[in-house]
């Protein structure tokens, strides 16, 4: 079972992708180019669908612990991410 620690030392059961703290952060021109592509009855499949929707995104873990947000790398293969933590 895969698993990521927060520096806070939550650990993120990432099994199934489906877990409230597993998130994608997707370009505003993705999401327009494909809303674009359903309106024009452009007869988007599914793969094209996550095709576009995967294009320059990143995957995102926000800690339900501490509040931090890790954020991939370019490369999604990596497992490299940045760390961002709230200030207020």
């Amino acid at each position: 079972m895969p698993k990521y620690r927060c520096l806070c030392g939550y650990v993120f059961h990432l099994s199934t992708g489906r877990e409230s703290y597993d998130l994608m952060l997707i370009k505003n021109a993705n999401v327009e180019d494909i809303g674009n592509a359903i309106v024009k009855n452009k007869g988007i499949d599914v793969d094209s669908f996550f095709e576009k929707i995967d294009l320059d995104s990143r995957t995102v873990y926000w800690c339900p612990s501490c509040r931090r947000l890790h954020v991939s790398t370019p490369d999604l293969s990596s497992n490299n991410f940045e760390i961002y933590k709230r200030e207020v």
